[in-house]
Parts: C-alpha cells; structure tokens; sequence
C-alpha cells in the first residue's frame, strides 16, 4: 500500500493553506502571512499579516547563521528561515574578593556583568565583560580586587617609606629609608611588601648606629661610624700592638661597641728585638706589655741575676743593655768525685730549672739525690746502685759505670729523658787511686731539660710495618715481632749505635735483663736487622729489628723493649760494621743517646695451640675430601668396567645363539 501523499492532497493543502492567508489578509494576494523561522528565532515586528515588500528582522539570542532579515514579496517570503545557536558563559572571575552585578551561576549569551570592589581594595582589570561565546568573555582578562596599603609616616620609628607619592596596592614594595644616625637591623631588608590584609609585610627596624672612638696608631686614629650588626677588623700600624694582639675585631649592636676580644684605647709601639747574650739564650717577645727572658749556657750564670727578665713599655726596655754571662766558679760546676770505694755527684741547684732537684736518681732509681747547701748529691759504693764493672785488659783499666737520670712520666711506658748522664770512674787495676774530676766544662747540654731529636718505638706483626699494634702485644709462639726506632723531628738525619735490652717490666734499668742490639748489632740470634732504605716502608730514619720468642724466667709472660737510640753526629764514623768482635767499640757521649720503651710482648703458648689445631682440622678437612674424591673415582671406574663387562657377555651370548640356530 502507497502512503506517499499524493499530488493531489499537496495541492488541496496549499490551496486551503492560501485561503486562509487571503481571508487573513483582507483577501490581497500580494500580502504575506507569518515569515519562515526555527527554534530560539524571533521576528521584529510580530504580525499576522505582512504587506508585500515588508520587511522582518530574525532576533537570535545566540550566534544567528543564515540572513539576518526576510521580504515579504508578491505573498511569498524571499528567503527561509536562519538558524539561532545557543550559547551561556560561567561567571567570569574566581575571585572571591570581586562583586559581580548581576551575580548569576550562569549567563546567556551576550549577557553584561559589571564589578565592583569592596572598601579598602581597589579593582584592577576591566569592569565590565559581556559573554560572547560560550564560556567566552569580552574583555577576556580576570579582575582582581587588590588591597590598598596605608602611607604612615609614623609607620616606621626612626625611618621612612619612599616614594611618599604613590599609592600602593597588594604585592607592591616600597623601601625603608632610616634616618640619619640609624640603620636597618643587621640581617633584614629595605624593601617591604604591600599584603593581602592592607598591612605592610616584613617591616624592618631603624637601630641607632654606633661611634667607634679615634685608637691613635691604627687604621681608626680617626674614628669612625658603624651601622647596627656591622663588623670591622682595626689593625694596628706597623710596629705597634695594644695587648700583645695587633688585630681587633669589633660588632655594632643595638646602639653599643662588642669587642671580641679586648678594648684597644691606643696601639702602643713594640720593642727592638734582644741579641741573645754571649754563653746564653734570650726567650720571650718584644710586643708592648711582653718580658724577655735572659738566660745562660752550662757552667754560667749571669752577673747580675735581676736582669733575668725585662719588660717592654710602649718601645722601651726597662733594662738598658745585654746582661752579661760569666762562667761559674769551680765549687758552683758540676762535679765527680771518684773515690776507691765509692763516688759521688755533686749538681748545683742553680743550673736546674727544677730547683727542688725532685726525681734525680742513678741506675737503680731508688739511689735519689739529696739537697744540700744548694746542690743535689747523689753517692753510691762500686757495688750499688745499678753500678757496672768494666774490665779493660789490653789497658789494664777498671771501670765503673752509672747513670745520673731523671724523666717525665706521661702515664705510659714510654718516658721523657729529662736528665741523662753518664758517670764513669777508671782506676789502674792494681794502683786505685782517690781522685775528683770537674766536668762542668764539658758539659754541654743542659740538666734539667734533655733536648734534641725525638724518638719513638713501635711494633708490628707484619714486616710491611703499617699497622702499628697497640700493647700488650700478644704474639703466636712461633711468630716474629717487627720494631721500628723512628726519629719523628727530622728527616736528613741517620740512625746509628742503637742499643737495645729486654726486661721483665717496663722499667729500663731493671737489674733482669737480657741483650738484644749492641751500637746497631744483634747481640741475639732470634734478633734479625732488617734494612731500612725503603723510602716507602721507611719514610722518616728509622732503625729496624725482629725478634722471636723470648720469655724470661718466672711466671710474668711480659717482655718490655727499651733502646737508647742516636743520630749520626758529623765527626762520627757512621759505618755499620757488624759483628761487634771486628771493631772496637765507640766511644761515645752517653748524654746524646735517647732512651725509648714499648711493651709489653707476650708469645702465648695457647694461641699458637688453637692456631695449630685449627691448621690441624683444615688439614684433616682436605684429607678427607681427597679420600672421598678418590674413592668416588675409583666407584665410577669400577662401574663403568662392570657395565661394559656385561654389554660384552650379553652380545657374545646372543652371537653363539644365532650360530647355533
């Protein structure tokens, strides 16, 4: 069945259509009816009948597409009907701060929003928009509504905001300008910030600066200003100090001077520079304020014992010239007396700058001095005191041997030499004869102070000589102990004549002893010299030995090592010829020899045996792997023999079966 209309009916249609328009229109054909339009589309003017060349406006409340007008021609309508499209814009701003008028949630098209600020805000951007697409405005920027900041100026006590003429708004800055004889607060800025709130932020403080006075011979001898938390250094002029500092630093703060150290109200002029006195040493400085200090060598004394010291007053010495230092009478030197039964020492307190002559002893250190008169004496018989007897058979000479010392105990084994002295008295075997030897004049080191290089004494396990290990060293039974004398306040010089001893404690002059070097040769055969031109292993000179186990009778395991080493003086034979029986032995000043211990070393038999039965079981481990490897080989040879074995028979026994069939 057709349900197309037909011609027919279309045709009625427009017929009946056309009646009704003329019937409108007073019957004139010419005249117009309602114009074509769509959806969201207006017409200007509305009519119900439109004369013939009238014309209609099309009013969009949108983007209009399509003639924005239409002509009633002849009672037909030019052109159909535009098209209307739609549109609405969100509010223009998010900022809360900015009145919207109207304030709507949505706007259609083309609708016109006008802002406005609250009091103290200022609105910045355009105050209108109109909405022209969707969510599209024009103009497109935001405003904004920025706070107003106040100019007060009592707003910063003792300063200023700059520029005075303009009016700032939120995130504007200004400066801060102090007044004359203030500054800002050290660590703050000039320039301050307009806030959210209409408050300035971070506003700095104008602080009273501070007025350094005139230091006459320095860079200030005219004085200066400093601002607050400022910092200057004041030097001195060449030649002049104030308080033995020649450098000042001073801080203002809050209006008042802070010295780091002292208060210098004028740099005073120093001192020449002492020439040290003949026979003597002169100690001390030469700033104002300063003393120097006169002293003489061994075996004198100054002459006039109030120019000891002297002190220097803005460029003048209170003393005039250079004292002078003469030499000792006989009954003030240092003496020997070397009797046929005993001996005895005689030091003048004077030449000790200990005057109490506290901790002098002889080799058995509980041989001390006495003080008398002003001397410390020391006595003891040929067969006390630690005395040794030496036989010179060639010479036929007797001699006995001590030991004048005294040390700085640092709590530790190894000690300080303050006084080392050797005392020697040599008879005729068969005629002793009582004698008193001066030796003062020969002296030349001093008593109460042993200078010189400074040795040290340390041990290791290994030969390498890098880990040094700390006492008490504990040692396998059958492993070496590696030594080193090391002269740490020098680097050109050489290492000779070393004589080293081990005894059962820490104390060097123990009566128990055992020989290990003499003047640089083993005098032991578990001691071993081992050379020491390495420039790698041995930066600084150095003297080294090993030594195996040695233990002395007794239950203490301990053994301590102490050597009296040297260095290589410039009218002594250096060369190192060992043995000892090919040479005579040196003779050398006992004084320029320095004592070094270290210990203790202790060889422990139980170490060893757990070191042993532990090689024992990783013997026995390997052991047992190779039997098992072993066994395992032979497993599988004696298999793969038995397989074969059997492959063959089976292949025979099936051979003889087909020549049988």
């Amino acid at each position: 069945m057709n349900h197309r209309p037909s011609f027919w009916a279309i045709f009625v249609l427009v017929v009946v259509q056309s009646d009704v328009i003329l019937a409108a229109c007073g019957g004139n054909p010419s005249d117009c009816g309602a114009p074509p339009t769509n959806s969201n589309l207006n017409v200007n003017p509305v009519k119900t009948c439109y004369s013939d060349t009238e014309t209609v406006a099309y009013v969009c409340s949108g983007v209009l597409k399509g003639p924005g007008d239409n002509t009633c021609q002849n009672g037909g309508w030019k052109n159909g009907a535009p098209t209307c499209e739609v549109f609405t814009c969100s509010p223009p701003t998010d900022d809360t701060d900015v009145i919207r008028k109207p304030s709507l949630s949505t706007y259609n098209a083309y609708d016109v929003v006008n802002f406005e600020c609250p009091s103290g805000t200022e609105l910045e951007g355009p105050s209108s928009a109109t909405c022209v697409k969707q969510d599209e405005w024009s103009p497109p920027s935001q405003p904004i509504c920025r706070a107003i900041c106040a100019f007060d100026a009592e707003a910063i006590p003792n300063g200023a905001i700059t520029p005075t003429d303009t009016e700032f708004l939120e995130d504007d800055t200004a400066t801060v300008v102090c007044d004359e004889g203030y500054s800002l607060e050290a660590g703050t800025s000039a320039t301050i910030t307009c806030g959210s709130d209409g408050t300035w932020q971070n506003v700095p403080s104008c602080l009273e600066n501070c007025d350094v006075p005139s230091i006459p011979n320095s860079d200030f001898s005219s004085g200066d200003t400093l601002n607050h938390g400022q910092t200057v250094y004041i030097d001195c002029d060449d030649g002049y100090s104030y308080n033995q500092e020649t450098r000042f630093e001073v801080t203002c703060f809050y209006g008042g001077l802070s010295w780091k150290t002292v208060v210098p109200t004028e740099c005073f002029s120093d001192c020449t520079v002492w020439a040290a006195p003949t026979n003597g040493q002169v100690t001390g400085d030469y700033l104002h304020g300063t003393t120097a200090t006169f002293s003489c060598d061994i075996g004198y004394a100054l002459q006039d014992p109030a120019d000891a010291t002297t002190t220097c007053d803005d460029g003048t010495w209170n003393l005039a010239t250079v004292p002078n230092c003469v030499a000792l009478a006989t009954e003030e030197s240092f003496s020997l007396a070397c009797d046929s039964n005993q001996f005895r020492v005689h030091i003048p307190v004077a030449l000790l700058n200990n005057p109490s002559g506290e901790n002098i002893h002889l080799i058995d250190q509980t041989c001390v001095g006495s003080i008398a008169d002003g001397f410390v004496t020391l006595e003891s018989s040929y067969n006390d005191c630690g005395t040794t007897i030496q036989v010179d058979e060639i010479n036929e000479e007797i001699s006995y041997i001590n030991r004048v010392g005294a040390e700085n105990f640092d709590g530790s084994v190894t000690t300080e030499k303050m006084l080392d002295i050797n005392v020697q008295c040599t008879f005729d075997q068969y005629n002793l004869v009582s004698t008193t030897f001066i030796i003062a004049n020969n002296i030349t080191f001093p008593l109460a102070f042993h200078g010189g290089p400074y040795f040290t004494l340390k041990v290791y396990k290994e030969d390498n000589f890098v880990n040094q290990e700390s006492p008490p060293v504990n040692l396998y039974e059958d492993q070496l102990a590696y030594l080193k004398i090391q002269l740490e306040s020098g680097t050109n010089e050489t290492l000779f004549g070393t004589h080293c001893h081990a005894t059962p404690t820490s104390d060097a002059y123990d009566p128990v002893k055992h020989a290990l070097l003499e003047d640089g040769c083993a005098k032991d055969e578990r001691v071993t010299v081992i050379e020491t031109d390495s420039p790698t292993i041995f930066p600084k000179p150095a003297f080294a030995f090993s030594m195996s186990k040695l233990q002395f009778a007794g239950d203490s395991e301990m053994v301590y090592v102490h050597c009296f080493a040297k260095i290589c003086e410039t009218f002594e034979d250096c060369s190192q010829q060992c043995p000892l029986s090919h040479r005579r032995r040196r003779s050398t000043d006992s004084h320029i020899y320095h004592l070094v211990s270290s210990g203790a070393l202790v060889w422990k038999p139980e170490t060893t045996a757990d070191r042993r039965l532990d090689e024992q079981v990783i013997m026995y481990l390997l052991l047992a792997c190779a039997v098992v490897s072993t066994f395992s080989f032979f497993l599988v040879v004696y298999l793969a023999c038995r397989y074969f074995s059997r492959r063959s028979v089976a292949k025979k026994g099936k051979e003889e079966k087909l020549e049988y069939e």
